[in-house]
């Protein structure tokens, strides 16, 4: 009885893990992947991440008749 119990607990798990689980599916998992790629771009858009520093506007020295800036 133990062999046939084991077996069938066996098959069950085979089976468990062959059966992919709901996120898994192809169609399911384009719509997550094409989500976080949206979000990725709004979150570009909407912060100021994308953009160079920019340092504050320091008023120009003068030398010997040249302006130079910091």
């Amino acid at each position: 009885m133990s062999y046939t119990s084991a077996v069938g607990r066996l098959d069950n798990i085979i089976a468990r893990n062959k059966r992919p689980p709901w996120y898994a599916s192809k169609p399911v998992r384009a719509v997550i992947i094409l989500g976080m790629v949206i979000l990725c771009f709004v979150l570009l858009a909407v912060t100021d991440l994308g953009k160079p520093k920019v340092e504050p506007k320091q008023p120009a020295t003068r030398v010997d008749g040249i302006y130079l800036r910091r």
